[in-house]
């Protein structure tokens, strides 16, 4: 062995320039060298989703079966709709593969028999009262394929649907959550069935 394998050596700092014996101890040079060692990770940004735009639409659904109608009321009603808003752009997956609309309540509406028709005004006011104001629905959510479905039955008669369609309102203007409320409002003020 040579006397030059045991003699010390002689580094110098990439950062500051010093010659030492091992590696620079400046805190800085620590710092600049780990820099250039690992590339800085950058977080992506999280960046939302495109969404597209509201395409609304109206839906009424024969919810009949669900009222336990006493019978003095049976001859005179023929159906209790359940009036609904939906966003035919906007799916969502409840824990299964097939994706579903959810529909946002906005109202009752009862439908007289030729007998509920004749009434007087007073005992229709009283049905309505009580199925169209006493009693509110709620939000849920329902198949796309079904509801998809009942639309192709409604425009051929069979049913009532309306399509609002696209609100033509930015996101930047108004947020998704606020313009579908905008719209929930417009329909119960303004009911297209």
């Amino acid at each position: 062995m040579s006397a030059n394998e045991y003699a010390p050596r002689v580094f110098t700092c990439p950062i500051c320039g010093v010659k030492s014996n091992g590696l620079c101890l400046k805190p800085a040079c620590i710092a600049a060298i780990k820099a250039q060692q690992e590339p800085e990770e950058q977080e992506p940004e999280e960046q939302e989703p495109e969404r597209l735009p509201i395409d609304a639409r109206v839906i009424a659904l024969n919810e009949t079966e669900f009222y336990a109608l006493p019978d003095e009321h049976k001859p005179y009603i023929r159906a209790i709709r359940g009036v609904y808003l939906y966003d035919a752009n906007q799916r969502t997956y409840c824990c299964e593969l097939t994706p579903s609309y959810f529909l946002i309540f906005l109202y009752n509406s009862v439908l007289l028999t030729e007998e509920g028709q004749a009434l007087n005004d007073e005992a229709k006011e009283a049905l309505y009262d009580v199925y169209e104001t006493e009693n509110s629905g709620e939000d849920c959510y329902m198949h796309v394929a079904d509801v998809d479905r009942l639309e192709k039955a409604a425009s051929a008669g069979l049913g009532d649907y309306y399509a609002y369609g696209a609100t033509e309102v930015s996101y930047e203007d108004s947020d998704y959550d606020d313009q579908i409320e905008g719209l929930r409002e417009h329909f119960c003020g303004n009911p297209p069935f």
